[in-house]
């Protein structure tokens, strides 16, 4: 009789064991990606992991940044971005010497690492709406509303924070906000134009640097990241789309406040590589929960989250004293959900 007894507790088992994994397949597979991620970061829009333990195939990406990185940094010395801070359109004139723009740039600065949310009202994030209406210097609207003249600068003054080696250019982009370009210049190049040099980038609006994705370090990334990830992981076919930006944050360098809202919608990834660690990290505010967060930088790690037009995440990013560089990548839905899956095993 003993049998009768232990059967109800095996199929009550069997049952309950059943129910779990009807659970875990409509969590995981039959509700829609959207839903799911919605879930899982009510409290988090912006996931951070170390890349080794979640997304080991980003480890080609990673070989080739550090690459790229050493070999830039051993050509281009940048002590503090303060010097190169650019300044607001109607100030473009003054951009011919560094150093012109350091007090409109430190309070942008200070916007980001006060880390104080009382002050971020609708009025406050305003100032910043006319970046967003550029396009932020990427796409069409900048194309169509931006001018693109070469003015030049003073080379001594400027070589004299970076190298002999280096050479700047002021692109003059009024209506719009201003940037420096940057190059090397080769050994027979005694006038230096930039376009006879070895590219670099130029200032990403306020505060930091972007190396540019038709100079030798950008066409290696994009190659690497094509190579690590395959199309099904990415989100675009084209191969220079996928890679959204490769930024260089020296000490005092930053990325004002943004949303990106103007851009196609997304998920993205940003590896970080710390090349002196310090006090540098990733900002947002949740206008909807009135929550800042703020993520510190860790060597190695990666934050991701997804650009939403129609729901915007105002961020920034910064860095006191360390030499940051970020790697972004746009990835496709696919990817995205199998990160999500590996995060929570």
């Amino acid at each position: 009789m003993a049998i009768f007894n232990v059967q109800p507790k095996i199929l009550l088992a069997a049952l309950l064991l059943l129910a779990w994994l009807a659970q875990f397949v409509y969590f995981f597979r039959v509700q829609p990606f959207d839903t799911l991620f919605k879930r899982s970061t009510a409290e988090n829009p912006v996931l951070s992991f170390q890349w080794r333990d979640v997304a080991p195939e980003l480890s080609g990406v990673v070989k080739v940044m550090n690459e790229c990185v050493e070999e830039i940094t051993s050509s281009i010395h940048i002590e503090s971005m303060a010097p190169l801070y650019t300044c607001d359109p109607s100030n473009v004139e003054s951009m011919k010497e560094p150093a012109q723009c350091v007090a409109d740039g430190a309070q942008h600065f200070e916007n980001i690492v006060s880390l104080n949310s009382s002050f971020m009202t609708p009025a406050f994030f305003a100032q910043y709406d006319h970046f967003e209406n550029e396009d932020r210097g990427h796409g069409k609207l900048a194309r169509e509303k931006c001018g693109s003249s070469v003015v030049d600068v003073d080379q001594e003054k400027f070589q004299s924070l970076l190298g002999a080696k280096v050479r700047v250019e002021l692109l003059d982009r009024s209506p719009c906000h201003s940037s420096y370009s940057f190059s090397l210049r080769d050994s027979s190049d005694s006038a230096g134009p930039t376009r006879g040099g070895t590219l670099i980038g130029k200032t990403h609006h306020f505060g930091s640097i972007s190396i540019s994705k038709h100079s030798i370090w950008g066409k290696r990334l994009q190659d690497a990241i094509v190579a690590a990830l395959g199309s099904h992981k990415l989100k675009y076919d084209f191969a220079q789309r996928n890679m959204r930006g490769f930024y260089w944050y020296p000490p005092n360098g930053f990325t004002e406040w943004h949303t990106d809202s103007r851009q196609v919608g997304g998920w993205r990834l940003y590896v970080v590589k710390l090349m002196s660690p310090g006090d540098s990290g990733f900002v947002l505010y949740d206008s909807e929960k009135r929550r800042l967060q703020h993520i510190r930088d860790r060597e190695g790690w990666v934050n991701m989250f997804r650009v939403d037009p129609e729901h915007p995440l105002w961020h920034a990013v910064f860095s006191r004293d360390a030499q940051r560089f970020t790697v972004g990548v746009a990835i496709s839905d696919n990817y995205a959900e199998l990160i999500l899956k590996r995060m929570k095993r």
